[in-house]
């Protein structure tokens, strides 16, 4: 307590646990913090100059969209019957893709039993159904849909007691992809608490994960299997999009890449009327069902090229595109998107990267590191204030301090805006305080020259 006592009152400590106290504080309480990483324009600028540094279109991935035309076509409201869902999985089962999710709960509205049998069916074997159009008979595929806590129903309870459904998220930040409900699980979450992209990724042979076995063993730190991955996810947008795209449909409003300056300009506010709309990240169809998609006449075909056989091999997600319903996420690059691109480049990134996916490190780990760097900064810039050269060795100092924290956050797949939201916040408040400083010296020099002020502080009458 005595040396504590003989530190406060030394000030030089107390300039450093200031300045240093003053920084962490502007550094949680700012957008670019962790906790409102998605409000800061900053990240926006980084995310979007960066993008082509990132993975392209996924190869193996489809995005399948259900839109008003689709309901239309169906004589149908939303949500869609268990039949039509059935349906769907046939067809895409026929299709010969590698599986399915749907990015919605089986709602119990509008499905009578019968057709909860017929889907049941089509999720157990959707090999079992009618042949295809070629005559052939469909593949069968794995078929999951999404879980939203609070809607239950009897299919749902099916589907979750054979390991089919994953925990759909609402209130996460558009820019962080949960492994699970929390967003920082002190273990790994159980397969029926998992984040889409998260459990598919446990469930299927995708990317490297088709080699790998997920044994009973704990999970331990850095742990390479996939069920045993717990960091959330950062989400890595990028323009790219599938060349096939365009062999599809013309009837998405979007072209190619814009390139970076386009996207740079797009947000400023001059540019913003002219913002360009780049196609969506993954190659993506309407509403796949015989009558829209899967018996074209011979024009459309000539013209578009057969839909279906773009989505061989490929896992498909069922998503939503219906004003209204709000299920949308916001990007840096795409400005809003249906939901379901979200689990589709999440599940992109996964397969890209494996265990050394892009995350973020836990709140209190990155605290304890950044009040660690403002100390030492501080302590040095107290220890060079009478040293001559003063400003040449700190500035040296602190580039060594960005260059190894830059070191860090490359290492630990960390996102790049952390290294302006760290350093960006110290050197706003030592500005800050250095203008005080001066504003304060001013003051007190004119306090001396001035008829009338204050007495100063050696005691000498004006």
């Amino acid at each position: 307590m005595a040396m504590l006592r003989w530190l406060m009152s030394q000030p030089w400590f107390a300039s450093i646990v200031t300045g240093a106290a003053l920084s962490l504080l502007a550094f949680w309480v700012a957008s670019l913090g962790i906790v409102g990483q998605k409000d800061g324009a900053v990240d926006t600028y980084i995310a979007v100059a960066t993008q082509y540094l990132r993975i392209g279109p996924p190869k193996d991935l489809a995005a399948v969209l259900i839109d008003q035309e689709s309901l239309k076509e169906w004589r149908v409201d939303w949500p869609i019957s268990y039949d039509k869902i059935a349906d769907l999985v046939h067809e895409l089962a026929c299709a010969r893709t590698k599986g399915v999710f749907f990015d919605f709960s089986a709602s119990r509205r509008f499905n009578p039993d019968i057709h909860e049998k017929d889907l049941r069916e089509a999720v157990e074997d959707s090999s079992r159904g009618s042949n295809c159009a070629d005559g052939s008979k469909p593949k069968k595929i794995p078929v999951f849909f999404g879980r939203v806590e609070g809607v239950d129903s009897p299919l749902n309870a099916w589907l979750e007691e054979h390991g089919r459904t994953f925990l759909l998220n609402a209130g996460e930040e558009d820019g962080i992809y949960q492994s699970g409900k929390e967003a920082f699980p002190a273990r790994a979450v159980p397969i029926k608490q998992a984040s889409p992209a998260f459990g598919l990724m446990r469930e299927l042979p995708l990317g490297s994960n088709a080699a790998q076995s997920d044994d009973a063993a704990t999970c331990r730190d850095q742990d390479p299997r996939p069920h045993c991955w717990v960091a959330p996810l950062t989400m890595q947008w990028n323009a790219g999009f599938d060349p096939e795209q365009k062999m599809v449909s013309r009837t998405l409003d979007c072209r190619g890449d814009p390139g970076a300056l386009g996207l740079l300009w797009g947000l400023t506010p001059w540019g913003g009327e002219d913002r360009f709309e780049s196609c969506p990240p993954v190659l993506t169809l309407r509403a796949l069902l015989r009558a829209l998609n899967l018996e074209r006449d011979l024009d459309y075909i000539e013209a578009n090229g057969d839909p279906a056989q773009h989505l061989a091999g490929r896992f498909v997600l069922v998503g939503v595109d219906l004003p209204g319903l709000n299920d949308t996420v916001a990007t840096p690059v795409h400005d809003h998107l249906p939901g379901v691109y979200k689990h589709a480049v999440a599940l992109s990134e996964l397969i890209h990267y494996g265990a050394r996916y892009p995350t973020l490190p836990r709140p209190a780990v990155l605290y304890v590191l950044v009040a660690a760097i403002y100390l030492l900064l501080e302590a040095a810039r107290e220890a060079t204030r009478k040293l001559p050269g003063r400003h040449w060795m700190f500035a040296a100092l602190f580039l060594a301090v960005v260059g190894g924290f830059a070191l860090l956050v490359y290492q630990r797949n960390w996102p790049a805006w952390l290294i302006v939201a760290v350093f960006g916040n110290y050197v706003a408040v030592t500005i800050a305080l250095f203008l005080a400083w001066r504003a304060k010296a001013r003051e007190s020099s004119l306090s001396r020259t001035v008829p009338g002020a204050s007495v100063p502080a050696t005691g000498a009458t004006p």
